[in-house]
């Protein structure tokens, strides 16, 4: 059973009948994937039904059923909780969804409000832009990247005006995020007043990178650790880059290697998830081979390496994921002259990064 199944079996069942838990909290990071923008035009909040219905209103879901992105599955999840006794009169609340190719940020949020009794902050993880995913790149060697910055001005946004905190932050706060929203969710919460630190229930990174050490020494970070839960697929590969001090729970999930990563192949039973005791193979090794890699290089030279990949899509036009499918002949040729232009050291990296992820693919 996945997320969907999940949905449609539990949706009868309201959240005083049975408990927000995991599987809400991963449905939810699903649904945050899903572009909101032309529907919170004129309204900063709406029910989950109300949303769902000026949602299909503007988009023909024939059209959606032939998008070809990472995250093209996410307007099931709307649809499939629209309705619902459960997830219907949701109140979506403070979406945000910004991307901006020259600052190199992509970064989206929204907070789901369920009456006076529980608040859940939604980081949306990496989308299907090449700027989504150049800025988890950059985590090799910044501090902080600028989704990171976004990720706690979002809330520091919504606690400046009292009656709004009273409402958002009134009760107990649960904060979310898969992939790079698990990241973000997480470095989110450490940033907060210690006040609300105190009101969150629980943190969940779904398959998100990690941090260095020194973030995780932090007295913020230490408020909030025992909070945290980070769940990985068997085949983890995004989610064990970097420091992990939090607790883990190993996933099964259908497919292999990086499909792995999509919470569509997460599977589920009854109100969890189905677990592992132990990560696969491929996981371990490759995690092992990023940390040599990156203990190899420096900061610049890291900073170096990841510029020559973003410069070569650049160079190919590749702005989606599914414009590397479009990519012609010419195209390669232009490719390879651009791979052939790259000192030595840069190249060599460059392979190594492309066979771990054949490696664990395949």
């Amino acid at each position: 059973m996945d997320i969907l199944d999940y949905i449609h079996w539990r949706g009868d069942l309201s959240f005083d009948e049975r408990a927000y838990n995991e599987v809400d909290s991963l449905a939810f990071c699903a649904l945050s994937y899903e572009i909101l923008s032309d529907v919170f035009v004129d309204k900063t909040e709406m029910t989950l039904d109300e949303a769902a219905s000026l949602f299909f209103t503007k988009h023909d879901e024939d059209d959606l059923k032939r998008r070809f992105t990472a995250t093209s599955r996410s307007y099931e999840i709307l649809k499939a909780m629209s309705g619902t006794k459960r997830f219907g009169s949701l109140v979506l609340s403070h979406y945000v969804d910004e991307i901006d190719h020259d600052l190199d940020l992509q970064f989206a949020a929204m907070t789901i409000i369920n009456k006076n009794k529980w608040k859940c902050i939604v980081f949306r993880g990496t989308d299907d832009t090449i700027t989504g995913w150049k800025e988890d790149f950059m985590m090799l060697y910044r501090r902080e990247v600028l989704a990171q910055k976004k990720a706690v001005n979002y809330i520091r946004e919504m606690i400046k005006d009292k009656s709004l905190m009273d409402k958002v932050f009134g009760s107990e706060i649960y904060v979310t995020g898969h992939s790079k929203g698990g990241n973000l969710a997480i470095y989110a919460s450490a940033h907060m007043p210690e006040q609300l630190q105190k009101k969150i229930k629980r943190i969940d990174n779904f398959d998100g990178p990690g941090f260095r050490q020194e973030f995780w020494e932090t007295d913020s970070m230490k408020n909030v650790l025992p909070k945290i839960k980070t769940y990985l697929p068997t085949a983890s590969f995004y989610g064990r880059l970097f420091t992990h001090e939090e607790e883990n729970v190993i996933v099964y999930a259908k497919n292999r290697g990086l499909l792995q990563h999509d919470p569509f192949n997460w599977q589920v039973d009854v109100d969890h998830f189905e677990t592992r005791d132990i990560l696969d193979k491929s996981s371990d090794e490759a995690d092992v081979k990023v940390r040599e890699l990156i203990a190899e290089h420096t900061e610049e030279e890291l900073e170096g390496i990841v510029e020559a990949i973003f410069t070569l899509f650049d160079t190919l036009k590749i702005i989606k994921l599914a414009d590397i499918m479009k990519v012609d002949v010419g195209g390669v040729l232009k490719a390879l002259k651009e791979l052939g232009a790259l000192d030595s050291k840069t190249k060599k990296v460059l392979i190594e990064l492309l066979g771990l992820v054949w490696d664990i693919s395949f």
